[in-house]
């Protein structure tokens, strides 16, 4: 299923800037070419979870002697996995802030190149991104959990 994408705000849609009743003939033809998306299918979520889940991987692995050091200090399985699972959020969440800017930046970049294309984007797709995101960095997260949970303490002490 294809969706467009665009703003349809109050103030604009009072303002007769795009039709509030959704007629794509006279949208087309005040705004010109319209952009159409996928909604979000398991198979991008299958990559975004891939990626998501190395990156993390890769970032535990930098620092699992600090790891080894929380679990020789007598930090629990719950600890070690709340400050992975933050890691996580916090990766999540930068990377979110990061596409909404860059989005926000191209958008507006494209508005200026073509005056006829307009590149909106929706709060509730940015809150709705956020929640997956967040869903596949916590499912992410398992992976270099079992990791660090599989340290073994002794390893922290000794030279690299």
């Amino acid at each position: 299923m294809q969706r467009v994408i665009g703003i349809e705000s109050p103030a604009q849609a009072r303002h007769g800037q795009i039709n509030a009743r959704g007629d794509q003939e006279q949208r087309q033809h005040r705004q010109g070419p319209q952009v159409a998306i996928d909604e979000p299918e398991r198979g991008q979520v299958v990559i975004a979870l891939a990626v998501t889940g190395l990156t993390l991987f890769t970032a535990t692995l930098t620092k699992l002697r600090e790891y080894g050091i929380l679990k020789a200090l007598g930090a629990g399985t719950t600890r070690l996995a709340l400050t992975v699972a933050a890691q996580a959020a916090w990766s999540v969440t930068l990377a979110l802030a990061v596409a909404v800017v860059v989005s926000m930046l191209l958008g507006a970049a494209i508005g200026a190149a073509t005056p006829n294309v307009e590149v909106a984007i929706q709060t509730a797709s940015i809150v709705r991104t956020g929640i997956t995101a967040l869903a596949v960095g916590a499912l992410a997260s398992l992976i270099p959990l079992r990791r660090v949970l599989r340290v073994d303490p002794a390893t922290a002490f000794r030279r690299p």
